[in-house]
């Protein structure tokens, strides 16, 4: 089971959700944005995918449902689940991992490429990969 958070109506798991059920994986959508709710805890579940979204990360306020995944995400990490965030969920990723997002100083929508770091070359995630894509 795969499931797959996400913020906005826009920011779906269209192709990533198509390509797990081919491989035979369930996948389930929280839109919490729609007031979804996530799971109490990640037991059962094969991966997480935290999809984008236009808010920002420490919104919690504004968007109470960041504050509720930050702390799921965290016991994902805890629990050694496997979490792909991408956009917004990246950033949230790295704020459940301990680390620090800061506003960049031009929008970012989109694909964009990828220049790889002596570390990034070395992390078997990334073996076959070009230095950037």
């Amino acid at each position: 089971m795969i499931l797959f958070i996400k913020h906005v109506e826009v920011e779906g798991p269209e192709v990533l959700g198509a390509f797990f059920m081919k491989q035979g994986f369930r996948i389930l959508v929280s839109n919490l944005h729609e007031g979804d709710r996530l799971p109490a805890h990640p037991n059962g579940l094969d991966a997480v995918i935290s999809l984008g979204g236009p808010m920002n990360v420490y919104e919690e306020g504004a968007y109470p449902f960041l504050k509720e995944e930050d702390a799921f995400l965290k016991e994902c990490l805890e629990r050694g689940v496997p979490v792909l965030g991408i956009c917004l969920g990246s950033q949230l990723l790295t704020k459940a991992a301990g680390g620090w997002v800061v506003q960049s100083p031009e929008p970012e929508a989109g694909w964009f490429p990828v220049d790889l770091t002596e570390d990034g070359r070395n992390d078997p995630l990334f073996s076959g990969f070009p230095s950037r894509f």
